[in-house]
């Protein structure tokens, strides 16, 4: 199933994974889910009769649900037919009505873990057609998001109420849902103050086609504000003959699902599922992503400097220009690319680097006569005739700088000394660009890093990068920050990976990457450790890829852009397949990839 992203909104595909059974010896149609502490807890209904089961054993696909009140109980009513359910401390909150339909009698009943009922708050002055699907606002006190039945789906309403014997209403905000859930039927709600509200849609009930809409909602008391999703993700399952997703909660940093389903013989087979392949973490979730090798990009030895490091790609229009940069070996006396005597870069354009085919035209060596030294070359982009680099000097290297080059043959050279060391550059908008550094990074919740992203510009008079502008993002990725890449409908993408020592022969390795999305508006309010406050911006998801170390040694990403041509997103790679050498390692081996299941439109 395809992956989308259009700027505004991102659409991905996720498998369920089969956990706990849920029985329909009491009630059939699952109404809702919540979680207390590691017992997850599910309303199932069918008519008036709604009973509520448990089991700490969710994810696993051999346990089922045991049944911990077959009858829950409205006071002065008797029975009730369940629509949702949440929780709140060590309190279940059941939305429900005294008939089978919506509308007219409308409530929340609050009961305990065992099913009891000890309170009820009459909401159907609120809601005169009924709702369906309730959420703890922000799972402290008993304040309720709760979706509203209209005369249409493609609009939904929503409504965050406070408990009381009059309850109140605190703000209303609709989302869009034509053109992105199903507008056939509604099923639940979620609310996670650090990932948004999330709303459950079918495409009618005897298909396998559900969605789940993600929508941005900060929780704040807005007026009638109509949010478009900020993501979808399409469960489409394969092997039933129904399934219905009913019921979502969080768990563990992923999603929790319960499902109305019929086996392929029409066997009632409700259940509990984890959405497999979507984490969520600090504020952001991330999903797997395929990736398709393409051209493999050779070294090149420029005065006897091997370039090995393919550290940067940029495209003007449909052309793509990359770099691959070369150091010999550090030593005490000669510290690499602290030393321009000793650094070397290759300059080339590929053509039909998305298959083995590719061709790689080389455009100028790049050698450190009359300064000419782009050290790591770690972070490059195009404008107006022109790529800037972003030389990426050793972290305790005096110089600090950017190079303008030539697009067409390398040459009207230009250095840009720099007050932050820099190692990412992107075009921003107009003559400016937007560039990442290290420097005066601050730790934040003691295992994450603030780091600084200077928007700016380059003064030919002074010969400096004079920052204009400076935002800061929280890392959700791994410690090695790579290149970056920005357009006005796409956004901020940051590359990171996590690069250890092998322990069998201390050579470095990367297995784990992952691209972070960055909304420059998404921002909030965060105190780092030292004490210092920040307007920070979170990442909003992140895709993430594993390689398999039996066939490569490593596999890191190094620089990012997404391909006008083909609207696919691309990498460069250095990577490296096992040997039986003293290294571990077949060095050279670094390629063009691209993410085969994502699409930018």
């Amino acid at each position: 199933m395809a992956n989308n992203f259009n700027g505004t909104t991102l659409t991905i595909s996720a498998a369920p994974t089969a956990g706990a059974k849920l029985p329909s010896d009491i009630a059939g149609n699952v109404a809702g889910i919540a979680i207390i502490d590691t017992t997850m807890y599910c309303v199932k209904t069918t008519g008036l009769q709604s009973a509520l089961y448990k089991t700490d054993s969710y994810t696993s696909n051999t346990a089922t649900a045991t049944c911990v009140e077959d009858k829950i109980v409205w006071p002065g009513k008797s029975n009730c037919f369940a629509l949702g359910l949440t929780k709140i401390g060590n309190y279940l909150y059941v939305l429900a009505e005294d008939h089978k339909g919506y509308g007219g009698s409308t409530t929340i009943l609050k009961m305990n873990a065992n099913g009891t009922v000890s309170g009820t708050c009459n909401i159907s002055g609120l809601f005169p057609n009924g709702a369906l699907g309730i959420t703890a606002a922000d799972g402290k006190t008993e304040t309720f998001i709760i979706l509203g039945i209209g005369s249409t789906n493609d609009t939904l309403t929503f409504k965050k109420i406070k408990w009381g014997t009059t309850p109140s209403l605190e703000s209303t905000f609709s989302v869009k849902n034509k053109g992105y859930g199903y507008t056939y039927q509604l099923q639940d709600i979620y609310y996670n103050t650090s990932y948004g509200l999330f709303i459950l849609t079918n495409n009618t009930f005897s298909t396998l086609q559900n969605s789940i809409l993600v929508v941005d909602y900060n929780n704040s008391d807005r007026d009638e504000e109509i949010y478009t999703p900020a993501a979808v993700i399409k469960v489409e399952p394969d092997g039933y003959n129904q399934y219905n997703l009913e019921s979502v909660c969080m768990k563990a940093n992923k999603l929790v699902l319960a499902s109305n389903i019929t086996d392929t013989s029409d066997n009632q087979a409700d259940r509990f599922s984890i959405l497999n392949g979507i984490t969520y973490a600090n504020g952001t979730y991330s999903f797997k992503c395929a990736l398709k090798k393409g051209m493999k990009v050779n070294n090149k030895t420029i005065g006897g400097v091997t370039t090995t490091n393919f550290g940067t790609i940029a495209f003007n229009g449909n052309t793509l220009y990359g770099i691959k940069a070369g150091s010999k070996a550090g030593t005490a006396e000669i510290p690499g690319y602290s030393t321009p005597s000793v650094c070397a870069a290759s300059l080339f354009k590929l053509s039909n680097y998305t298959t083995d085919a590719g061709t790689k035209n080389d455009i100028c060596d790049i050698q450190p006569e009359n300064g000419r030294c782009l050290y790591h070359a770690n972070g490059m982009d195009y404008y107006d005739g022109y790529l800037y680099v972003a030389c990426g000097e050793p972290v305790d290297s005096s110089s600090k700088s950017f190079v303008k080059i030539s697009a067409a043959n390398g040459k009207d050279y230009v250095r840009y000394n720099s007050t932050f060391r820099t190692n990412a550059i992107s075009h921003y908008d107009g003559s400016s660009f937007i560039a990442l550094t290290e420097d005066k990074r601050e730790v934040y919740n003691g295992n994450k890093w603030i780091y600084p992203l200077h928007v700016g510009h380059f003064s030919d008079s002074s010969a400096k990068f004079v920052t204009d502008e400076t935002y800061y993002f929280l890392n959700t990725g791994y410690d090695t920050l790579q290149d970056i890449y920005y357009t006005k409908k796409y956004g901020l993408f940051v590359v990171t990976c996590d690069v250890s020592k092998n322990p069998s022969n201390g050579e470095y390795q990367t297995k784990n990457n992952r691209v972070l999305h960055l909304n420059l508006n998404r921002t909030k309010v965060l105190t780092a450790d030292s004490k210092k406050k920040y307007t920070v911006v979170i990442p909003d998801f992140a895709f993430d890829y594993s390689v398999n170390l039996a066939t490569f040694f490593s596999f890191e990403m190094e620089s990012v852009a997404v391909d006008p041509v083909t609207k696919k997103m691309i990498v460069a790679v250095n990577a490296n397949s096992p040997t039986e050498n003293s290294s571990g390692k077949h060095s050279g081996e670094d390629y063009i990839c691209s993410f085969s299941t994502m699409t930018f439109s």
